[in-house]
Parts: structure tokens; C-alpha cells; sequence
């Protein structure tokens, strides 16, 4: 795969040839690590990496010089991380940036917000999603936003380079559990499953007393969420508190309920390696595993990738489950 460099002022200089590139994304880190040869052109902070066409690539924040192995080691920020580098602050006078509008317009808003437009832009074909007065959260991380963002309407992020810029856009989650599950007689991997997680939270809002505002949020086993119907009781349910005396009304609490029950619920994980052909799925897809002597199962989203390139072969590990 041709990984080009290219100046701090989006110049493109040349291929970068025998070279080691580690990068992980999603939930945690958002980072690359470059390993080349000591006589290799000498690249300096703020260049910038890429590979045409994929997600793979970020902006040079160190260098090491390894002068027994004679390397250059350059580290820096994946797209993601310098997405996670900015934070979206509430307009001047106002309690919340709130967005209307077309998805991907949406990201392009965002992205004017963060002062990236000089590396990263919106995708223009309409998604075909509207999203209407969603309330970014205040002094949240860029790559986060984005992500919780098109989660809500059930779409991942998609960040593709092409053409001198780092596209955005939303897609669809696609959800590879209905295609069929990954077994254990197909590749190895760890799996933990938590069979109790919080299906009922008691959200305390204003008020004293007798006269506090108190909202209860349910989930079923399917993680549906309901004011109203409780489906466990009993040693079956699994009770948690939210409280916020300054949220501003009850969708406020009923959303930080489910907040902890979302949270609750993402503590399964599976690792698991694919090769590279096998590679397709995103940040935000949902996936199934199963090891057929227990009959263990796990389905969740797929949260973080940790990807490496040598040769020209490329292995990429997936993390699913935990908070992202």
C-alpha cells in the first residue's frame, strides 16, 4: 500500500517505501506509530501521512532517532485523534450548540466549529437523515460528538482520504449479526459476557423532598428503553440512581438514565484478528461471536480498531463493547 507524506502545507513529496505503521482508533487512543529506516527522507512535525482512498493516516506530532537500529520513529494523531484534539464549546450566551438539519451538513457544521476545514471536509451527497434540535453536549471532545452524533439516528462515521482531504460522512450501521456470527472454528478470539447489566434507573431531578422530580427509565433484554413497563423484577432487576438537579426537563433525565443503562449493557467485549480481506467493518458495525463449546455468545458494536501495516499486509484487531 502506497503511504505518501506530505508537507504541513498539504504539499505531497513522495512514497514512503519499507516502512512499519501501527494505528489504533475508536474508543481510545487515536494514534499512529511509523517506523523507517534511518536513511529514509527525513520527515518533520506537522507532515502529514496517508494512504489514498482509506482511513488510515494522521499528522506527525514526534520523532525518535533509534541510532542502534538506525530507525526514525514518528508518532502523532490519527484523523480521530485530531478530530479528539478539539473541543465543541456552547455558542456565547447560550447553554448548548444545538443542530438542525441534514446529517452530513451536520459534520460540516461541525467541522467549521473545530477550525478544521483546511484538512477535513463534509461529504455533499445528503444522507438523506434530519436531524432536529439535538443538543451537542457541552465541552465534549470532536471525535466523540461526531460519533454519539450519528449514532442517535443509527449511523456510523465514515473518514475516508481522498483527494487531499480527510472526508466525513455518515452511513448506516450494518449490523453483521443478521449475515451470521463469527465462531471460534473460524478464528481465535476472547470473548466476556455480563448476563445482569442495569435494566432500571431511577432519574432524580429539582426539587426536595416529596416535591423532587423523580422519572424512571426501563430496559427489556433487547435494550429497549420504557417509561412506563418494567420487565424485570425481582433478582432480576438491576437497579441504578442518575440524578441532575440542573437538568432543564425530564428528557434530560430520561436521557442520562439511559446513559447508564447503554453503559451498563456495553460491558461485554470480544477481541478478535481478521486478515486484512476480511477487514470491511467500521467503527460503530455490530458483530457476533460465538464459541461453540460453551455456546457463549456476544453481540456488540464494534469500538475500536487497531490496525498494522508491514509489507503490504495489513491485520487489523477489533475491540467490541466497553464506552466509547
Amino acid at each position: 500500500m502506497d503511504l505518501i507524506y506530505m508537507t504541513d502545507t498539504k504539499e505531497d513529496i513522495g512514497v514512503l517505501s519499507d516502512y512499519t505503521l501501527d494505528l489504533a482508533y475508536g474508543a481510545d487512543e487515536n494514534d499512529f506509530e511509523l517506523t523507517t529506516s534511518i536513511n529514509s527522507k527525513l520527515m518533520h512535525p506537522g507532515y502529514i501521512i496517508y494512504i489514498e482512498g482509506t482511513e488510515y493516516g494522521g499528522i506527525i506530532d514526534s520523532i525518535e532517532v533509534d541510532t542502534k537500529n538506525e530507525l526514525l520513529i514518528y508518532r502523532g494523531r490519527t484523523w480521530h485523534g485530531i478530530l479528539n484534539a478539539k473541543v465543541i464549546s456552547p455558542p456565547d450566551g447560550q447553554d448548548y450548540l444545538i443542530v438542525n438539519g441534514e446529517l452530513n451538513s451536520i459534520i460540516g457544521l461541525l467541522i467549521s466549529e473545530m477550525s478544521l476545514n483546511t484538512l477535513f471536509t463534509a461529504a455533499t451527497a445528503d444522507s438523506g437523515i434530519t436531524v432536529t434540535n439535538y443538543k451537542i453536549p457541552r465541552y465534549i471532545k470532536g471525535y466523540t460528538a461526531l460519533k454519539k452524533l450519528v449514532k442517535l439516528k443509527n449511523c456510523k462515521l465514515l473518514i475516508t482520504f481522498k483527494n487531499g482531504m480527510v472526508m466525513l460522512s455518515a452511513d448506516k450501521i450494518t449490523d453483521y449479526s443478521k449475515i451470521g456470527q463469527i465462531d471460534n472454528d473460524m478464528v481465535n478470539f476472547d470473548i466476556t459476557k455480563y448476563y445482569k447489566p442495569i435494566n432500571h434507573v431511577i432519574c432524580l431531578g429539582a426539587g426536595q423532598l416529596k416535591d423532587r422530580k423523580v422519572l424512571h427509565v426501563y430496559s427489556d433484554a433487547d435494550g429497549n428503553y420504557s417509561e412506563t413497563e418494567q420487565t424485570f423484577t425481582g433478582l432480576d432487576e438491576v437497579m441504578d440512581v442518575y440524578e441532575d438537579t440542573n437538568a432543564e426537563d425530564d428528557s434530560d433525565l430520561i436521557d442520562g438514565g439511559k446513559q447508564i443503562i447503554q453503559d451498563s449493557r456495553t460491558q461485554n467485549a470480544m477481541d478478535v484478528t481478521f486478515d486484512a480481506i476480511n477487514g470491511q467493518y467500521d467503527i460503530g458495525d455490530i458483530v457476533e461471536a460465538k464459541e461453540n463449546v460453551t455456546g457463549l455468545t456476544v453481540k456488540e458494536y464494534i469500538t475500536k480498531k487497531i490496525v498494522k501495516i508491514e509489507d503490504d499486509t495489513v491485520k487489523i484487531t477489533y475491540e467490541v463493547g466497553g464506552t466509547e
